[in-house]
């Protein structure tokens, strides 16, 4: 096992923190798009898209460094502590992804 593993593991985790923070702000940019274009009618439904957007974004970003506590657990499973489970962060990385 490398030595550096746990500044690997942060990287990555912040990395992609990254990768779905870019992707949400993507969608929400081309949501903004949108209310230059839509009748007045229909700015109340974009703006519900870009809250409900932003409403999922938030947690898919936070959950990767709260999963586990203590932090440390994360890199180390012999630490002692309490994990989410994967179950849980992949489920909501997979709803997070389909919209």
């Amino acid at each position: 096992m490398p030595l550096n593993l746990r500044s690997i593991v942060m990287y990555l985790q912040v990395l992609s923190a990254v990768v779905r923070l870019a992707t949400s702000l993507a969608r929400i940019s081309f949501a903004t798009t949108l209310l230059q274009l839509v009748t007045p009618g229909e700015k109340r439904f974009v703006w519900l898209a870009i809250i409900t957007l932003a409403a999922v974004a938030i947690p898919a970003v936070i959950l990767p460094f709260v999963s586990c506590i203590p932090y440390e657990k994360i890199f180390d499973p012999s630490i002692p502590g309490t994990c989410t489970g994967q179950v849980v962060e992949l489920g909501y990385f997979y709803f997070e992804a389909g919209p």
